[in-house]
């Protein structure tokens, strides 16, 4: 009971150390507001002698008080946990040296460390705050506005104050590669970075054999579906196999040996969850459990 409760706060403080890093170490030296009240508050921190981590909050607090009426205190709570962390993070860290002064490799390497963090406050399952509270506000207000689509509208004005302010447009470039490469990379760690092939064995013949020597073999799942083949009327079966790019050969080669007329389809998926995949080495879990007794 206690570690379920501990895991959120673990993962709101790795979350906002992450958030945090990616300006200290990147952002904010180089000029690159990366979206967000984060991103606006590293363009005024310029002009106006207030704390980057500071000026944040103080932007975050007025919604994190109507979401508090709105959505509830305890919502509201966690939202502000996560949010002073963060400025308390970035204030703190002010010190650290900037990793490179080449603005395109800051916008990169500072988008992969905010995507992380982006993946851990999934993980948590709370609002990080910012304009992700804000959008959430608004939709309960307008809710045929997408979430996505507010959080681009926040990151255009966000990118228009700091062409402002630096009086750069090349701050604006920066600033949208950096917002493009945190998304994309929070994108990708979310779903899994393991690339699997999807099979589709159509065969006129039994669907037996082959599956019992997939299942023997490569311990991977089969899936049986019936189908029509149009041109000749006739019935087909059609085995759906998930493997690996390691055992593609393999699988051809046991459909080769098995039925060499079958017709075999392989579609290329970008991420696996569950089936066989969670254990060691892809195995079954049944299969971890018994080669652990």
């Amino acid at each position: 009971m206690l570690r379920h409760k501990a895991r959120p706060i673990f993962f709101i403080i790795l979350s906002n150390l992450l958030y945090a890093l990616s300006f200290t170490l990147f952002y904010i030296d180089n000029q690159i507001a990366a979206g967000g009240f984060g991103g606006v508050a590293t363009a005024l921190s310029y002009v106006i002698p207030i704390t980057p981590g500071l000026l944040t909050f103080l932007m975050t607090l007025p919604f994190l008080i109507w979401g508090g009426f709105q959505k509830g205190w305890l919502f509201s709570l966690s939202t502000f946990l996560s949010s002073i962390l963060f400025s308390i993070f970035e204030d703190a860290l002010l010190w650290l040296p900037t990793l490179t002064d080449n603005p395109l490799l800051a916008a990169i390497f500072g988008g992969v460390l905010y995507g992380l963090g982006t993946v851990c406050m999934l993980k948590a399952g709370v609002s990080a705050g910012g304009t992700d509270l804000v959008a959430q506000l608004i939709r309960h207000h307008f809710p045929y506005i997408s979430h996505g689509t507010l959080i681009m509208i926040f990151n255009i004005i966000c990118v228009a104050i700091a062409i402002a302010t630096f009086r750069n447009l090349e701050t604006a470039f920066y600033s949208i590669i950096a917002i493009y490469v945190a998304a994309t990379s929070a994108d990708h760690f979310t779903r899994g970075q393991e690339k699997v092939f999807v099979s589709y064995v159509i065969t006129k013949n039994a669907p037996e054999p082959i599956a019992q020597e997939v299942e023997q073999r490569l311990h991977r799942g089969v899936t049986l579906q019936q189908g029509l083949g149009m041109y000749h009327r006739e019935s087909q079966n059609i085995l759906m196999i998930v493997v690996k790019p390691s055992e593609l050969y393999r699988l051809r080669e046991i459909v080769d040996s098995i039925d060499p007329s079958a017709f075999v389809v392989f579609s290329l998926g970008s991420g696996v969850f569950g089936g066989g995949f969670q254990g060691p080495k892809g195995r079954y879990p049944e299969q971890c459990q018994l080669d652990n007794a």
